[in-house]
Parts: structure tokens; sequence; C-alpha cells
């Protein structure tokens, strides 16, 4: 191990657990690759802990590189925690797993167990890299294949019917409802825990405008604008010159800074302005 991890291992009061508990001694691998196989998803845990730890096993995982680690504390064994109870559903497969996916993949975890089981001989090891690779394959061709179809499908549909379906190939599927507390239970359950006081109070919030930059729009700035207008220009789409709001009279101004102020406070200019 790199003296940097140990120095971070030793820093932190960290211990690595893997090897050292039931389940996992003297260890197994983590990481088997085509290259070689490592323990390298380390498991780490201070010493108090340590003291809480049962079980640690790694578990066997054919579709990746990486096996998964499993651990049971001392307080599931002494029942401390409480156990989840789900409803109870079939596990269904992707799509396109068929009968050819599942007896590889069987296979696989087959070769993978008896690797484990006879301390991880290279000559086993290989035979298991060939199994898990045939696996891959297969499970990456009928995955390639199933969407395949299902692009065929979209685009030789010659009725609405067949491409609603095949569309509907394509929608994860609704997880099952399953709730069997009603919406008065629960109310009641919480006005219990939390109360039923209603205290609504209106948000205090701190007045962020600018003196500046939101203030109303003025008489005087609105001259000035009206005096920097080019002439010679083309007019927007109500057709209007330049040269016709320059040519206008004063009085006409304070309709105009009616007009702005409103966008201003209002924030919703015309939408013809963005045409």
């Amino acid at each position: 191990m790199a003296p940097v991890v140990v120095e971070m291992l030793e820093g932190l009061n960290l211990t690595i657990i893997n090897g050292r508990c039931q389940g996992d001694y003297p260890g197994n691998y983590t990481f088997l690759g085509n290259m070689g196989s490592s323990a390298i998803d380390l498991v780490m845990c201070n010493d108090l802990a340590a003291e809480e730890i049962h079980r640690l096993e790694v578990l066997e995982f054919v579709s990746d590189d990486h096996q998964p680690v499993s651990i049971k504390s001392v307080a599931n064994k002494v029942g401390l925690t409480s156990k989840a109870y789900c409803s109870r559903t079939n596990k269904v497969n992707k799509p396109w797993f068929d009968k050819e996916c599942t007896a590889a993949k069987m296979k696989a975890k087959i070769a993978l167990r008896e690797m484990r089981m006879y301390g991880f001989d290279e000559r086993l090891r290989q035979v298991f890299l060939v199994k898990r690779r045939h696996y891959r394959k297969i499970y990456k061709e009928r995955k390639s294949n199933y969407y395949a179809t299902i692009r065929e499908d979209l685009c030789n549909s010659k009725s609405t019917r067949k491409f609603l379906a095949a569309v509907r190939k394509l929608k994860p599927k609704s997880l099952p409802e399953n709730n069997t507390i009603s919406e008065e239970v629960w109310i009641a359950h919480f006005e219990k825990l939390l109360g039923n006081d209603n205290n609504e109070e209106e948000p205090n919030f701190i007045d962020c405008r600018h003196p500046e930059m939101d203030k109303c729009i003025s008489l005087h700035e609105v001259i000035e604008d009206r005096r920097k207008l080019k002439c010679g220009k083309s007019p927007g789409a109500d057709g209007i010159a330049n040269e016709f709001l320059k040519a206008l009279p004063e009085s006409f101004q304070s309709l105009f800074l009616l007009l702005f102020n409103q966008i201003l406070q209002g924030q919703k200019p015309p939408s013809a302005w963005g045409d």
C-alpha cells in the first residue's frame, strides 16, 4: 500500500477491515479484471465502528469488474434495529434478457463461485473471465438488437396502433402503488406529532430594489432619449418612423413617460416589441 494512504489512515484513525472480519477471511478480491485481480475496493472505519461490525462479505457479481461489499453490524444480530417489510414483487428482467442471457449469466456465476472456492486459482480465473466475456457479449447483442427492432418498428409503422405499441416499449413501467394509509391518518399523525397550530406569518422580505436603477423613469430621460433617435432608419412593426417621433410636440412625451413606467413596474413589455 502506498505510504501516502497509510499516512492518511493513521491521521484519520481509520482501519481497513477487508480480510479481518467473518465472511471475508483471509480476504477476497473485490476487483476481477482481464489484466489481474486485486482488493482495490477497501472498507475503512474507526475503532468505535469496528466494534459494531459483525460480518463483511464480498458478494458475487458478474456484470461488472468490481464486486459489491456487504456489511452486517452487531446491532442487526442482537435485534437493536427494526426490520423493514416491503411488499413482495416479482423481479422482472429487462425485455431483451432471454434464456440464453440467463444461461450465460448462470455459467459465469458458477465459474466465479468455483474460482473463489479454490483460492482464486489462475486457471479457474481464466475460465471465469472467458465465461463473463461471453455473458457480456450476449447481453450487449440482445440489448442492441432489441432497440434496433424498436427503431425499425417506429420507422416502418403504417398505423397509429403499431406506432404507439413501439413507443410504449420505450416508456418505463410505473411502479405499483401500495399505499394502504389514508390521507386522514397521515394528517392526524402529523398533527399529533407537530401540533395543530396554524402559524402563518407573512414573510419579512428585505427591499432589494436599487434606489437609482429601480426608480421611475423621468420626463427628462424620455426627452433626451427621443433626441438621440437616428433619422433614416427603417420603422418597426408599427410603421412609425423616428422622424415622426422626433417631430411630436412636448405634450406627447408625458404619454410616453406613462407607458414606459407602466412597463417598468409591471415587467411586461408589449409582445410586438419582441418581433
